[in-house]
């Protein structure tokens, strides 16, 4: 773009307007832009203009199947799931290789770019699948899935970064996924195996006598429970008249703490109705 400014002495503005021909906001990428603003003279505008319309005319759209790319013999680990993984870094390849991520269509990624480009990319995409793997396991108890992902997922962040693979952990089967290379994965493992033993599970039973305090606690989507979370580092899951508690050893002493004291003012409350 900067080029073509130069060579035909026209500024040239990427925008963003709404239905009403209003401007939106100045946007940078070309990708992002609906409208371009050509500014100076007749003559410069004209050439730019035709200039431009000359090099969009140049570019291509295309697609790459990554379920085809996963069936070769490229990667015999994958088993067609890698990809969805690596989003992330398809798109960064393709925008850093002159072309424009349209988004993903499953099983394809949507270029538009110069056809050298696109091959380039496509060369650079099945490199990528050469060098990552991945594999599946179970955790020995689901219910702690929620303390390998941490609040807001930094723990599961923490160990991605550690080990260099990429972590993924079902909240409702315990199924962790992990993609990365042989070695990352292999430490992913141990990191993700080494948490789980950390982690200690306790349940706390309310009793049929402290419905009170079960509705209190799960009241309002749980508003209570996740400030209770936020606070103890705790996760805090119902189980009927039982509060499941997922955490360190400190964090769960410290939600019991709070739970008996609710407890006991929920019983002070009671007696004190019956006086």
């Amino acid at each position: 773009m900067y080029k073509l400014e130069k060579d035909t002495n026209c500024k040239i503005e990427k925008v963003l307007l709404d239905r009403k021909g209003l401007r939106v906001k100045k946007i940078t990428p070309l990708k992002n832009c609906n409208y371009l603003y050509f500014t100076g003279s007749q003559q410069a505008c004209d050439t730019a203009i035709a200039a431009f319309e000359k090099y969009l005319n140049m570019f291509v759209t295309d697609s790459i199947d990554l379920d085809q790319l996963d069936k070769t013999e490229l990667n015999p680990f994958s088993q067609g799931r890698i990809h969805r993984g690596l989003l992330g870094n398809f798109a960064r390849i393709i925008d850093e290789n002159g072309a424009l991520y349209k988004g993903f269509e499953s099983p394809k990624l949507l270029i538009f770019g110069f056809p050298k480009d696109i091959e380039k990319i496509k060369n650079l995409v099945k490199d990528l699948i050469l060098k990552n793997n991945v594999k599946s396991f179970n955790l020995q108890d689901q219910r702690k899935a929620p303390a390998i992902l941490g609040h807001k997922g930094v723990t599961l962040k923490q160990l991605s970064e550690e080990t260099g693979a990429k972590i993924n952990v079902n909240l409702t089967t315990g199924c962790v996924t992990l993609i990365g290379t042989k070695e990352a994965i292999a430490a992913a493992e141990i990191a993700v195996t080494s948490k789980e033993n950390e982690v200690l599970l306790e349940v706390f039973d309310l009793g049929p006598k402290h419905m009170l305090v079960a509705r209190e606690l799960f009241k309002d989507k749980g508003k209570l429970i996740l400030e209770m979370q936020e606070k103890t580092g705790v996760h805090i899951k119902r189980d009927a008249e039982k509060a499941v508690l997922v955490g360190s050893k400190l964090a769960i002493n410290k939600a019991k703490a709070k739970l008996k004291k609710m407890v006991k003012d929920s019983q002070k409350s009671i007696f004190e109705r019956e006086t």
